[in-house]
């Protein structure tokens, strides 16, 4: 038998537990950090989560701009996010009988992320050993709770339930693909009518909610809410901005903090052990706090004229901040990771404010040749479309040299279809 010995030098760092937490906590959305400290609650005698979530909505903050006072209260934005299943559960018990309870859990639980159910209603009868035809029933009152059209068999069943109008009915079921391909002329050839009706009854197509759950946050289980991390408005021509969650979580409490000073012993051991993750913990929350708004503050400061005009974003990188603020570049990483801000023009991630320049010769980023790529399709002629050839043409015009296929790359990340597809007759 033999043995082979060999020796390979490998470059590696070995990172410890708190330095992966510390990253963690760095890099986290503010709805990721409140689940992590509740679940640190949960082991940690020693953290008393303040159980608290300032999370403001999407609705309540377009208000402050809408009711365009000065004065207006943050506190009066602030709304806690509902489960989707407590609320449904909820709205079960008082709708419908106790005998079909339990029947209308189970559906619940088996709709899919845009509360379809592709179930079979043969399948649950049999499961429940009861009839079809109260299992259909009992879909019937699940599609009348809010949100309307839960447990629908299909997109295609949910569409056609917001409409009366037969004609669209007829599209929805046999020519959404006719419909995505623009295909106005073949539509109206099959339901023999004239093309401008086809063309109105796609526009009242697009006005219809695409799926039940439409609107609520994907992959997650809260309803009603858009999560910022921060919050920018203006007030007195001048832009502030708050943090959603600050670094002030949880407390020590006082009780186990007392017993932990008299102790001794295996208690003692445990309830240091804890202590001291606790005020980690704690520490790292602060840095997190601070490094987010000495971020903000450059930006604010460098894009000041976006926050108050929506003007063009002006080039910005990450290694520009580390050099003024001494924060290497792998952290402003983490910071800006995860993160949404909310503003007057729209919500963005932190990574948005970050561009570099597409063309040397002129200070112009990517994200302003998308915007004005933007423009031009949002003015021109509906009937006659602008080819991404022609738009380069425009764009050459105003001093911008881009190739062709530089712009259909940024047209497909705009998520705009070819000019073609865009032609409306």
């Amino acid at each position: 038998m033999e043995f082979n010995l060999s020796m390979e030098q490998r470059n590696s760092i070995y990172v410890s537990n708190n330095l992966k937490i510390a990253f963690e906590i760095s890099s986290v959305s503010s709805i990721g950090l409140l689940d992590m400290i509740s679940k640190l609650a949960c082991n940690n005698v020693f953290v008393d989560f303040n159980d608290i979530e300032p999370l403001i909505s999407k609705s309540s903050f377009k208000q402050y701009y809408n009711n365009n006072n000065d004065d207006y209260n943050f506190i009066d934005m602030i709304k806690s996010p509902y489960n989707l299943d407590d609320y449904l559960n909820m709205q079960i018990n008082i709708q419908l009988s106790k005998q079909d309870n339990k029947i209308a859990k189970y559906i619940i639980n088996r709709i899919d992320d845009k509360g379809i159910l592709s179930l079979p209603v043969y399948d649950i009868s049999k499961k429940f050993k009861t009839s079809q035809k109260r299992i259909r029933n009992i879909i019937e009152k699940i599609k009348l709770l809010d949100p309307k059209g839960l447990a629908s068999d299909s997109i295609e069943t949910f569409l056609k339930s917001q409409t009366k109008n037969k004609n669209l009915k007829i599209i929805i079921e046999k020519y959404l693909y006719e419909v995505k391909e623009n295909k106005i002329e073949y539509i109206a050839s099959k339901l023999k009518i004239d093309k401008k009706e086809v063309v109105f009854l796609i526009e009242n197509l697009k006005k219809l909610k695409p799926y039940p759950l439409y609107g609520y946050i994907e992959g997650s289980q809260n309803i009603n809410n858009i999560f910022y991390d921060i919050i920018v408005y203006i007030r007195n021509s001048k832009v502030y901005y708050e943090l959603n969650i600050d670094n002030n979580l949880f407390c020590i409490n006082k009780n186990y903090y007392n017993l932990y000073l008299k102790s001794n012993g295996e208690v003692k051991k445990y309830l240091n052990k804890k202590f001291k993750e606790a005020m980690f913990y704690k520490k790292s929350l602060a840095i997190r706090d601070n490094n987010i708004r000495i971020v903000m503050d450059y930006i604010i400061t460098k894009q000041k004229e976006f926050f108050l005009n929506n003007s063009d974003l002006k080039p910005m990188s990450m290694k520009e901040i580390s050099k003024v603020t001494n924060i290497s570049p792998a952290t402003i990483t983490r910071i800006v990771s995860n993160k949404y801000l909310s503003c007057k023009w729209g919500d963005y991630p932190l990574k948005y404010f970050f561009t570099a320049k597409a063309v040397n010769k002129n200070d112009i980023t990517d994200k302003l040749i998308k915007e004005k790529i933007k423009k031009i399709i949002v003015n021109e002629n509906k009937e006659d479309p602008y080819s991404d050839e022609m738009i380069r043409k425009i764009l050459e015009k105003d001093g911008i040299s881009i190739t062709k296929r530089t712009i259909t790359k940024y047209r497909n990340n705009l998520k705009i279809k070819n000019f073609r597809l865009r032609k409306k007759y």
